[in-house]
């Protein structure tokens, strides 16, 4: 390899590196601003159990008790696909998932 492409595998990898790490600095600024999910927003059908645990602060197995899903298995799942599997109204799930927020 000579040294030129040398430099230039070097100065693309640095450009490539400091793009990812502008990126995520970015996210993290965002965040701490205020500008992450809002954990006063209500509960909605394209919310995921993950997403809950996360914003809401949730417990993740009382979660997946009260969704009725395995706890590792439907972290990706929406609650409306969730809701539909089960048999029952999203508004349902909804409410039981609302409950446990204001269990806490």
């Amino acid at each position: 390899m000579t040294p030129r492409r040398r430099r230039h595998l070097l100065l693309t990898g640095a450009v490539l590196a400091a793009v990812v790490a502008a990126m995520f600095l970015t996210r993290a600024l965002l965040i701490l601003a205020g500008w992450g999910p809002d954990p006063a927003r209500p509960v909605e059908g394209w919310m995921t159990p993950r997403y809950l645990v996360q914003v809401y602060d949730l417990p993740p197995d009382r979660l997946a008790e009260t969704l009725g899903v395995d706890p590792h298995g439907a972290r990706g799942e929406p609650l409306e696909r969730i809701a539909a599997r089960r048999g029952i109204p999203l508004r349902t799930l909804i409410d039981q998932v609302e409950s446990l927020r204001g269990d806490d």
